[in-house]
């Protein structure tokens, strides 16, 4: 029984790792001052706006990765 609650604590301490991971990398990726992540994807596509869609897209995964680990951490707890 103190194994099994001892590997419920720690699978936690992973997913709570987890999503406040997700939270800084979602943040990192907004196109708000990371420029050189910016002029980057813009001398690869070629487009500010392929650029900024780009960073978006990646900020939401992380955000929504952010959002569902945190409903599923508040329902096990």
């Amino acid at each position: 029984m103190v194994n099994r609650l001892k590997k419920l604590k720690d699978r936690e301490k992973r997913l709570m790792f987890y999503k406040d991971t997700s939270l800084m990398f979602a943040m990192f990726f907004l196109p708000f001052g990371f420029d050189i992540v910016q002029y980057y994807l813009i001398s690869i596509t070629e487009s500010i706006w392929s650029a900024n869609i780009i960073m978006y897209f990646i900020s939401g995964v992380f955000f929504t990765s952010y959002f569902l680990l945190s409903r599923y951490i508040n329902k096990i707890s």
